[in-house]
């Protein structure tokens, strides 16, 4: 079956119209990306995208090193060389600030920018595994269907490229597969490699690698150096990093964490499971993508296909091995989109088929999937813009940190109470500390100021415990500032 005629009814042939529709989807997927792209980091995750910034920040400032990735939150340490993976897109971020002047702007695009590639790989992965029409439903459910990928795509941080990293694994084993050559082996040593650098967790992708050459070797597969060779690079570049954030964080003892993201026993329940459930229905792929990839992975096991039943059970694994990270954040579930978008288009599919044989004749199986996508775009649309949307910028932050900006001296030391995001003092653009664990004390304020600090930050909820300690400099509705004395 297939969605367009094979006798054309224009000038194009079925196979140049396929790709003008390809190229209009993913056209108006990098609009819909880019339309945000002035957007302040004051919006959903602000306090993730404010750490990718301010790395970006510091490399660009200080050199591109990526083994010296450095933030704000430092005190009054001139080293704030902080504990986490490579940080990919903060390196290209900055990278390319050195050629535009540093923006908050160009992070976005440069995120944004990721989004084409991604959708061009899963549709060189799919039309070479399923077919053009499944690779064109792959493409525009990337495009425009899937809500959080939208949202992160056009974010500062490390996911629009992990995303595309996993495209670019899975196209480049399913090519090397078919045509074994060496710069389709180089790219997916590359991607995985990368990946493992990045976010170590993200080598979930090796099963799919793996169970795309088992379907055509069988168990031989083992026996071929080249299945040795993409595991064992990928992994000694995680474990390179991964020992690396150990060396860091010994030295400097600033750290993102890694272990407390792991397995937790306490997330074994059945909350857990409601959770990762209603984010998969509400934002990661939406109702019909859920029922569409239920559908889609029981078709494609009686299909005989392994990589997807491997790319499924991986995401399983995940779950359980990241669990409290999972449990905390949803932009983790990001890393089960590739495994969704391998098994969704054949869901569509099948379900149209399906519903041809109840409907009216008038209902083909072509409009059925029309109809399937276009609800999908219509349910990324109602959660992108809903209450508390992911899009909203906090204008309280935002006033403040307009007002304070031009009170602060340049190289004064700012201190944060009770309060642990980083956004507002990138927003700042100055370092200090920000304060971790009970509300902190006058007798607190008062060792931070000996330490160097020059001016208190405060949420107005801590203002009345730590009144008096200096004079206000500016103030919000949300917000309080003052200089400290000596």
């Amino acid at each position: 079956m297939i969605l367009l005629p094979d006798t054309p009814t224009t000038t194009l042939s079925p196979a140049a119209l396929r790709r003008w529709i390809l190229l209009f989807v993913i056209t108006v997927g990098f609009m819909a990306r880019m339309a945000t792209f002035q957007a302040p980091l004051l919006d959903h995750h602000s306090w993730r995208q404010a750490d990718g910034a301010t790395i970006a920040r510091n490399f660009y400032r200080e050199g591109l090193s990526p083994l010296r990735p450095a933030i704000d939150g430092r005190g009054d340490a001139t080293d704030g060389t902080v504990a986490t993976g490579l940080e990919l897109h903060a390196l290209i971020f900055a990278a390319v600030s050195r050629l535009t002047g540093y923006s908050d702007m160009v992070g976005r695009v440069v995120s944004a920018l990721c989004f084409p590639a991604s959708a061009l790989l899963l549709w060189s992965f799919c039309r070479s595994r399923y077919g053009e029409d499944p690779a064109l439903i792959a493409v525009f459910v990337y495009s425009l269907g899937l809500p959080l990928v939208v949202y992160a795509e056009r974010s500062v941080w490390n996911e629009p490229v992990l995303l595309l990293l996993s495209m670019a694994s899975l196209a480049s084993a399913e090519s090397y597969s078919v045509s074994p050559r060496p710069l389709r082996l180089l790219a997916l040593v590359a991607s995985l490699s990368l990946l493992g650098a990045v976010k170590p967790q993200w080598l979930i992708m090796l099963a799919p690698v793996w169970a795309l050459w088992f379907e055509r070797h069988g168990w031989r597969f083992l026996a071929r150096w080249e299945t040795w060779l993409v595991a064992v690079a990928a992994c000694a570049t995680a474990g390179a990093f991964l020992w690396n954030m150990h060396e860091v964080a010994q030295r400097t003892q600033l750290t993102f964490g890694a272990a407390d993201k792991l397995f937790q026993w306490e997330d074994m329940t059945g909350h857990y499971v409601f959770v990762i459930a209603r984010r998969m229905v509400r934002d990661i792929f939406g109702p019909v993508g859920v029922a569409a990839l239920i559908v889609g992975l029981v078709t494609l096991v009686k299909q005989g296909r392994r990589a997807e039943i491997a790319a499924v059970f991986s995401c399983l694994v995940y779950l359980i091995v990241v669990s409290h990270g999972n449990r905390r954040h949803d932009y983790y579930q990001l890393a089960l989109v590739p495994a969704g978008m391998m098994a969704i288009p054949a869901g569509i599919l099948a379900i149209a088929r399906w519903a041809r044989q109840r409907l009216p004749e008038t209902w083909t199986v072509q409009r059925v999937t029309v109809t399937l996508s276009w609800m999908m775009l219509l349910s990324c649309f109602i959660r992108s813009v809903s209450f508390h949307s992911w899009y909203e910028i906090d204008q309280e932050k935002l006033r403040f940190c307009s007002l304070l900006r031009p009170q602060l001296a340049p190289g004064e030391l700012v201190v944060f109470a009770d309060y642990t995001s980083p956004d507002v003092m990138y927003c700042l653009d100055r370092r200090g500390w920000l304060h971790q664990g009970p509300p902190m004390t006058v007798e607190q304020v008062g060792h931070r100021r000996d330490s160097g600090a020059d001016v208190l930050v405060m949420p107005m909820s801590s203002a009345e415990a730590l009144a008096g300690v200096g004079q206000p400099i500016a103030r919000t509705n949300d917000w309080l500032a003052v200089r400290l004395g000596q």
